[in-house]
């Protein structure tokens, strides 16, 4: 039987890829995919979602998948996920795999705006799940989390780990793990739901290609207008820094795969890791910014800089500091069963990153002085 899959965040960064590579590399497996997307009007969702696609895409690949697609206008915040009672019903009877990856990802965001998304819409679609289940032919439930549900906890993050005392050094940390912890509960209760967690996500490997700016990109900009001449941080903090296209294979081939225990975690983290120093040294060269000495957080003085040029680097502090790494056996297991591997992270791949922040009008090159 061909599976009915049910994806949320379609029209997101990673959902798009996750989209992209259900339609393009499982499609003798699949009778139809429903991408969710909020819209004002039905025309809006389509929209969003096709706009989202279609840029991924080249033309002769689109018109091949199109029957595959149907787009469904709803709200993952609200009840029956804003659906008619009609239409809820119709798709708990015939969806077989939900892909969750609807989520805001802003570490700012006041914590009532950003749960009601990242927790209650989550218990909304474990809602629809459980109806699935029960009415239908549901088979297994994805959730995409993140790495960053370890919060300040330093050491080893292993895929079975959550409540291990840590602190959040922001709401979108905060809520996602809450998340997580709705999700094992509705698991205990018999829901088939696993949860992949993405370490950093960046540009596509071969292009460079993002529509998020953030987490990975926001620092550039205070480095490149050269707001600081020094930042605490240390050199030596590492990254696991995963490629849009490679995540999204990666979530893919594990939910997929024949041998995939449907109710466990996985790391979707790159082994090959890149140092702080490397990352900032290659951005200098690459922009022509004057480069900011990486100083300890001890020797580091608040009073050397503005309260405001503190507020604007606080954010990003713990995330050059950072000392959790990530144990990956349960991706391991399967990925090593299929053909996939990460990407080597070096100076080539960032400046592929960087030059698309260049082409995109996010950055510019300083001029050569």
């Amino acid at each position: 039987m061909k599976e009915v899959i049910f994806l949320t965040g379609s029209t997101g960064f990673l959902g798009a890829y996750l989209l992209r590579q259900l339609l393009c590399g499982h499609n003798n497996e699949i009778k139809q995919i429903i991408a969710f997307s909020r819209g004002k009007t039905q025309k809006e969702a389509e929209r969003r979602v096709h706009q989202a696609l279609w840029g991924l895409l080249p033309v002769r690949q689109r018109r091949g998948i199109i029957s595959l697609l149907k787009v469904v206008r709803g709200d993952i915040t609200k009840d029956n996920l804003g659906l008619s009672k009609n239409v809820y019903n119709q798709l708990t009877k015939k969806v077989t795999i939900i892909y969750h990856g609807a989520a805001l990802c802003v570490f700012k965001m006041p914590l009532p705006i950003i749960r009601k998304v990242n927790v209650d819409g989550t218990r909304n679609v474990l809602d629809f799940a459980v109806l699935c289940q029960k009415r239908g032919k549901l088979k297994s439930v994805h959730h995409i989390s993140t790495v960053a549900i370890g919060g300040n906890k330093q050491g080893i993050l292993y895929e079975n780990d959550l409540s291990l005392g840590q602190k959040f050094n922001n709401t979108y940390e905060q809520t996602k793990f809450e998340a997580e912890k709705l999700v094992r509960r509705y698991r205990k209760k018999g829901l088939p739901v696993s949860i992949y967690r993405p370490a950093i996500i960046t540009g596509d490997t071969a292009t460079g290609h993002t529509s998020n700016f953030r987490v990975f990109y926001q620092p550039l900009h205070l480095f490149f207008h050269e707001l600081f001449k020094e930042i605490p941080g240390d050199k030596n903090t590492r990254y696991s820094l995963c490629p849009v296209d490679s995540t999204a294979a990666a979530i893919i081939r594990i939910s997929l795969h024949k041998n995939s225990l449907r109710k466990d975690t996985y790391h979707i983290t790159n082994p090959h890791e890149v140092t702080f120093g490397l990352f900032l040294g290659t951005a200098s060269r690459y922009f022509r910014f004057r480069k900011p000495k990486i100083v300890s957080k001890k020797s580091f003085s608040s009073k050397t800089i503005t309260p405001l040029q503190m507020r604007l680097i606080q954010t990003y502090i713990p995330y050059f500091n950072y000392k959790l790494r990530f144990d990956s056996t349960n991706a391991q297991e399967i990925l090593s069963k299929t053909s996939f591997k990460w990407p080597v992270i070096d100076k080539p791949f960032l400046e592929k990153q960087f030059k698309f922040c260049v082409q995109s009008g996010f950055l510019g090159k300083k001029r050569k002085k």
